[in-house]
Parts: structure tokens; C-alpha cells; sequence
């Protein structure tokens, strides 16, 4: 296995794990993460979103599905899985526990220098997320 790959499995380890301590200390100083939900600068920034992530979802899992790799880069396919049985936090305010199980195929691209995480790019379908959590108004059929 790849030392890319055993970074990323140990970095899925520690979300499923919820410990946000052994995240930040995966990441360099000038981290930067970005996905739908907007851009993160910074070990406080990553700190504040898996804080959210970890106290928002118990029953977290990711397995990895697919991975390509090119030098210091590695791709990421699997699924992010998790029970929303506590508060979010996000951007717009507070979202209340639903308990729905929500499970979003995600792509993932790691940057890793020395050891640590110095960018990553998430991409997954935010209307479906928010769908899952019964946030959306039911579809108008015709």
C-alpha cells in the first residue's frame, strides 16, 4: 500500500473515530480544504468543520472505493456516511437533529507534502444531502 493511501485511510479513520485533535495534526499550517459547502483556510477552520461533522453525525463511515494517485496527489472515491442525531452547525444557522441516515458518493482530491495535508477538494451533491435530511420540500410531480 501506498504511503498516500495509508495517509487516507488513517484520515478517514480518525473522522469515523471523531477525533478532530488527530485531523488537525495530520494538516500543514496553511491548510486549505474546499468542497461544496465553501473553502477552509487554516487548522482552526478544519478544526470548527469536523467539530460540526463529528457532533452532527454519529454512525460515520467511509469506505474507500477507488483511488488513483500521481505523485504527491490521490484521489479519493468512497461514500460519506452518517446518522444526523445532533445539531449542525453550518453557515446559514443551526440545523436540528432529523435522525436520517445520509449517505453521499464523494470524490476527494488530497494533496500531501511531508506527511501532512496541505489541500484537499471534496465534491458531493449538496441537494442530495440535504434532500436525505428531509430539508427539501417533496418533489411536484406532474
Amino acid at each position: 500500500m501506498s504511503d498516500l493511501k495509508t495517509f487516507v485511510e488513517t484520515w478517514l479513520a480518525a473522522v469515523e473515530r471523531g477525533d478532530v485533535d488527530a485531523l488537525v495534526g495530520m494538516c500543514a499550517p496553511g491548510v486549505e480544504l474546499s468542497s461544496p459547502q465553501g473553502e477552509l483556510h487554516g487548522r482552526d477552520q478544519v478544526r470548527a468543520m469536523f467539530n460540526a461533522w463529528v457532533n452532527g453525525f454519529s454512525e460515520r463511515r467511509h469506505p474507500i472505493s477507488n483511488t488513483v494517485e500521481a505523485n504527491d496527489v490521490i484521489v479519493v472515491e468512497f461514500p460519506l456516511i452518517g446518522k444526523h442525531t445532533g445539531a449542525m452547525t453550518t453557515s446559514g444557522g443551526v440545523i436540528p437533529p432529523t435522525g436520517k441516515l445520509v449517505c453521499l458518493q464523494t470524490i476527494t482530491i488530497y494533496e500531501i507534502q511531508d506527511g501532512k495535508l496541505t489541500r484537499s477538494r471534496a465534491q458531493y451533491d449538496m441537494l442530495s444531502f440535504l434532500g436525505q435530511l428531509g430539508l427539501l420540500p417533496a418533489p411536484v410531480h406532474s
